[in-house]
């Protein structure tokens, strides 16, 4: 079936990284591809691929004007080449702070992740956790309650989700026999505290609240010491954004959240 194959293509550039990581890492192979590869052999990388070449190009053309945009405001040196000056790109290849940036840009777009009850198998070492089947997985958001992933989506047989994610961002949703979300990014428990919404403390003793209804089980004082990190990251921003022109890349606290998002929160 080509909507089986299409998914599969797109799938591969990024697998289990979500839909918008595909597209990312599918860009940047075609991007690289058109500067090594004649305009015939690149369309037909592209028709292999199920991918258009023109929505491609557009993208190529918009990613441009955004660049210069940059440059204009300070945020870029004017010299700045991205096929040459790696510097300021130096973290893109790490999956898991990409899907928290998502994350936190679609926010409040964020679904809940619930897993059924685990369930365990006997094996010659003792009892092994079984993944879950995707039918049994569930996807809750403030507004609708229960949603589900469209069958579009590269995750949609996906049995677990990468880097212990627990919520799912989603650029759009769309209503049928049932509330669709679409173009998803799984992410972790970090990505939402330093990325997301305002961080209550549970008053009952439950752990925290983020944004108003997504609760986590986690001690009071995470929740304490997290709402500090991001005071810090924000006057970091802040001052970033008053003086474009400075350097953050060395700042101790982008470092700190770097690491809680990467590792979710564990130190090794």
């Amino acid at each position: 079936h080509k909507r089986d194959e299409s998914k599969a293509a797109r799938s591969s550039f990024a697998p289990n990284q979500g839909d918008l990581l595909c597209d990312l890492r599918a860009y940047e192979d075609w991007s690289k591809r058109k500067s090594q590869t004649g305009f015939r052999d690149l369309r037909a990388w592209c028709e292999h691929n199920f991918l258009s070449s023109q929505t491609l190009n557009d993208i190529s053309i918009n990613r441009s004007q955004y660049l210069s945009s940059l440059q204009d405001a300070g945020f870029l040196p004017t010299n700045y080449n991205p096929d040459k000056d790696t510097s300021l790109n130096a973290h893109n290849s790490n999956p898991a702070l990409i899907r928290a940036l998502i994350a936190g840009s679609f926010n409040p777009q964020i679904a809940r992740i619930d897993f059924p009850d685990r369930k365990f198998a006997a094996s010659a070492s003792g009892a092994i956790e079984l993944d879950p089947e995707a039918r049994t997985i569930k996807f809750f958001n403030q507004d609708n309650g229960r949603v589900f992933m469209h069958p579009s989506s590269t995750l949609f047989d996906a049995q677990s989700f990468v880097g212990n994610s627990v919520y799912m961002s989603y650029f759009n949703k769309m209503a049928t026999s049932k509330v669709f979300i679409r173009e998803l990014t799984p992410f972790n428990a970090y990505g939402l505290l330093l990325f997301g919404g305002p961080i209550v403390l549970d008053t009952l003793g439950r752990g925290l609240v983020v944004d108003g209804w997504l609760r986590l089980r986690g001690w009071a004082r995470i929740g304490v010491l997290v709402g500090r990190l991001r005071m810090m990251l924000d006057a970091v921003l802040a001052r970033k954004i008053e003086d474009p022109g400075i350097d953050v890349t060395g700042s101790e606290v982008v470092g700190v959240v770097r690491r809680l998002v990467e590792l979710d929160g564990m130190d090794r």
